[in-house]
């Protein structure tokens, strides 16, 4: 017990003590707006039927940092990829992100939760391809094809799957020719997981590690963007050669000019231009700006934790029983192979002297 008091001392020195961020908050966002011109804070407390009390309970915290917003603007960036991640401690909460993505090779909803959502009440492969085949119906006319099939199957499935968003803003809705093609909100899932080490410490120290991951990979990418060169960003000369292969028998017809088409953010100078704003630095606490205001900010409804809380991002059933790609797969697609008889189907704890019958 000794060393764990002497550790939870040590790490309240480190992260910071849970209640009293809330009081420094005001400060820690006036230094924010400092650093970081342009930047968007706003802070929202709960009602209080008491006007003149002194104090008043934080609900939750806005931020747009001034940098993102400059970047945002640069590219054009159409879309925008929705998703949260879970705050643990005492006073547990939600951290919802946005990250804004271009058009090209993206999509708007991440349509595996739609399946996931559909499929309580909708069963059987027609359903669940339903939604990818909207998504990604090349042509306004496959795509109104099938959704007539899909009303004659069964009507109260066509009209829940017509209010989806993602069907509305199809790429098929467009203009009828393909406008983007990911399915998936991978960015935002890439980011919240760089976020998860920092989820479970006190508020400002919870921001300033989102505030500073944000810092490097702009300082990361710009590295990567100095080394790059030729007229495209790295991944889409790789897509591009590729493609160069797997086109080979088709006839290219040439304008004439000394010009090709490339869409949006594939160009390196837009690239380029995206990453030239940075995310500003912020001085200790000491020399933060003070806030004016009158009002004490207090903790919001503490929850006592059950258990120890989980760091994982939850999976539903169907990704757990799909195998990973990459150096790791699920144990479901493996065979064990024995260390003893080098024969499938077992381990060398389970093998009941195969290994002698080799002999």
């Amino acid at each position: 017990m000794k060393a764990y008091r002497a550790k939870a001392i040590a790490t309240k020195k480190v992260r910071g003590d849970y209640s009293e961020q809330y009081e420094h908050l005001r400060d820690y966002a006036l230094e924010l707006k400092r650093e970081n011109p342009g930047t968007t804070v706003k802070i929202v407390v709960e009602d209080e039927a008491n006007p003149y009390s002194p104090t008043r309970q934080f609900k939750r915290i806005y931020i747009y940092i001034g940098a993102l917003k400059d970047d945002f603007k640069a590219c054009g960036k159409e879309l925008l990829g929705l998703d949260g991640s879970f705050m643990k401690g005492p006073f547990p909460g939600h951290i919802l992100t946005a990250v804004g993505v271009d058009p090209n090779q993206e999509h708007r909803f991440y349509l595996r939760h739609i399946y996931e959502n559909m499929k309580k009440t909708w069963k059987g492969k027609v359903f669940k391809d339903a939604p990818w085949k909207c998504a990604t119906s090349p042509t306004l006319p496959q795509f109104q094809n099938f959704m007539d099939y899909l009303k004659v199957l069964d009507r109260k499935a066509f009209e829940w799957l017509k209010d989806i968003p993602a069907v509305h803003w199809s790429r098929a809705h467009f203009t009828g020719r393909p406008h983007c093609d990911v399915l998936l909100n991978n960015m935002c899932k890439v980011f919240n997981r760089q976020l998860i080490d920092g989820c479970d410490t006190p508020i400002i120290t919870t921001l300033e590690y989102i505030r500073e991951y944000l810092m490097k990979r702009i300082v990361n990418v710009g590295m990567v963007i100095a080394k790059s060169e030729g007229l495209l960003t790295p991944t889409t000369t790789r897509i591009l050669e590729a493609t160069k292969t797997q086109v080979a028998q088709y006839i290219v017809h040439w304008n004439g000019g000394d010009k090709y088409q490339v869409h949006d953010s594939y160009r390196l100078a837009t690239w380029k231009k995206v990453y030239e704003f940075k995310v500003g630095p912020l001085s200790g606490k000491e020399l933060w700006p003070k806030s004016d205001c009158a009002l004490k900010l207090t903790t919001p409804v503490h929850h006592t934790q059950v258990g120890r809380p989980k760091k994982k991002i939850r999976k539903s059933a169907e990704e757990l029983s799909q195998p990973v790609k990459g150096s790791k797969f699920s144990k479901a697609e493996k065979s064990a192979t024995c260390t003893k008889c080098k024969k499938s189907g077992h381990n060398s704890r389970t093998c009941k002297g195969q290994e002698a019958k080799a002999v």
